[in-house]
């Protein structure tokens, strides 16, 4: 089945979103809570920012940095441009996956967070963390009884962007 325009340009959309968590995630010096160095974003940063910002505007070097992400929500996504409703079994299994990965981050790098950014802020991002995995895990269960593809995209989107911008925080010394 063809994709209409209309949808491909809501994919887009949805990409842009999740650079812009990607940019939120990463933009502060140093961790805050509405700049918590998400790790799939943190890493292609140090990356990036080992070009030399006199050269480049940190802009370009923040918009470079975002672009894995983006990317891997587009590869992720390449079934939504076939128009299908259904959310693959790679994304369905990929989801448990993360959360475990994810409570095993926060168990082990608990101490640091409470340590070095402090109680409210380590709270703070377990709290975004269980509310971007709950909304997930309903956009999930939403389009297992009725699909769709704007829920699919949007469990795409809500799975990205929490990659993007929390997920996996920096909690710990700063280098």
């Amino acid at each position: 089945m063809q994709l209409r325009r209309s949808g491909t340009i809501q994919i887009l959309l949805v990409a842009c979103l999740v650079g812009l968590a990607a940019f939120v995630s990463i933009r502060d010096n140093v961790p805050s809570a509405s700049s918590p160095f998400a790790l799939v974003s943190t890493v292609p940063a140090l990356w990036v920012f080992e070009l030399n910002e006199r050269v480049w505007p940190s802009f370009v070097l923040f918009t470079l940095a975002c672009l894995p992400v983006i990317a891997a929500f587009l590869a992720s996504s390449a079934h939504l441009f076939r128009d299908k409703r259904e959310i693959p079994k790679r994304s369905v299994v990929a989801l448990p996956v993360l959360v475990l990965l994810s409570l095993a981050w926060f168990w082990q790098g608990w101490s640091y967070g409470i340590q070095y950014q402090g109680m409210s802020h380590t709270l703070y991002l377990a709290v975004w963390n269980a509310i971007f995995v709950a909304v997930a895990l309903i956009l999930l269960l939403l389009n297992k009884h009725t699909p769709r593809f704007g829920i699919n995209l949007a469990f795409h989107g809500v799975v990205f962007s929490w990659l993007a911008w929390c997920a996996f925080p920096w909690m710990g010394e700063l280098l």
